[in-house]
């Protein structure tokens, strides 16, 4: 009881310490690929927030956030904050995945998680290779274990709550989309604000913290889906569109894929043309390459 309340103690501190943000141009460098499409504008903010947030005076990290929206429009209903997966995936990196007709009523808020892009990005001698594998970075994070020790999903959940306040709108709703480990951070911001903060919250591909390893991403990736599609041929619900056209769910997306390598899928070349590339469609299928 005592720790919460000296957490929430400093957390006011910091709240009070900081003032408005404001947009400014990125600063993008060329190893960061940024969307081109002249129908969108993007800025950013780069606010300050306390390494640890018991000492609000204390050392200060960045914490970067990018706003995407349609170039002139203004009659914006809601805000989205896209809370990137990875981990190690900056919100930035998302600016590729817009498609060229922008929607007019939102505005695209993508944070960088401490410790990525331009929140604090961790530098190593090496970055080609796992941060754990790479001696010099081993030494520094064994030198610097109460400097690490602040990079938890709790703080960067904080991290959220003081960007939010300095960048919300008046009358405009805010949502909240968590992808992959993204939800974790999503789930932690909801647990310590449970209720005011946001009108609505959405996660895709939900993580499970005891479970959940980069190593061997695309066999789990393949036994997820292995498990789904079998789920859905099992469902009479969920199989019978695909039983009226005589194929099955697994079948119509392996279908799917080898349209998409040939660059004749339709919907993918409709609405999904920045991805409409050999290579996407390659990538896909590698990931899927024990049950297409």
């Amino acid at each position: 009881r005592d720790n919460r309340m000296w957490w929430w103690f400093g957390l006011c501190l910091a709240l009070t310490h900081y003032t408005e943000a404001q947009y400014t141009e990125c600063p993008f460098n060329k190893r960061i690929s940024t969307t081109t499409n002249v129908a969108y504008e993007v800025s950013c903010a780069i606010m300050e927030v306390p390494l640890n947030y018991l000492v609000p005076d204390g050392q200060q990290l960045q914490f970067s956030v990018t706003r995407i929206r349609a170039r002139g429009v203004f009659d914006i209903k809601a805000q989205v904050w896209v809370l990137n997966g990875g981990p190690g995936r900056p919100g930035n990196a998302l600016l590729t995945e817009f498609t060229p007709t922008p929607p007019l009523e939102f505005e695209f808020l993508l944070p960088d998680h401490r410790g990525v892009g331009y929140s604090n990005e961790f530098d190593c001698p090496d970055t080609t290779q796992n941060v754990l594998t790479v001696p010099e970075c081993q030494t520094w994070a064994q030198d610097n274990p109460d400097f690490l020790s602040h990079f938890t999903l709790t703080n960067a959940a904080r991290d959220l709550k003081v960007a939010l306040d300095q960048l919300r709108v008046t009358q405009r709703s805010v949502i909240f989309h968590g992808i992959g480990h993204g939800t974790l951070w999503l789930q932690r911001f909801l647990q310590l604000y449970p209720s005011g903060e946001i009108n609505a919250a959405s996660m895709d591909s939900p993580l499970d913290p005891t479970t959940h390893s980069n190593v061997d991403v695309d066999g789990v990736l393949d036994v997820t889906a292995t498990e789904l599609f079998q789920k859905c041929t099992e469902s009479p619900i969920c199989n019978r569109p695909f039983q009226t056209k005589s194929t099955t769910a697994r079948a119509a997306l392996g279908n799917i894929i080898t349209q998409w390598k040939a660059g004749t899928q339709p919907c993918i070349k409709q609405h999904f043309n920045n991805v409409n590339t050999f290579e996407h469609a390659r990538y896909m299928g590698r990931i899927m390459k024990g049950w297409l």
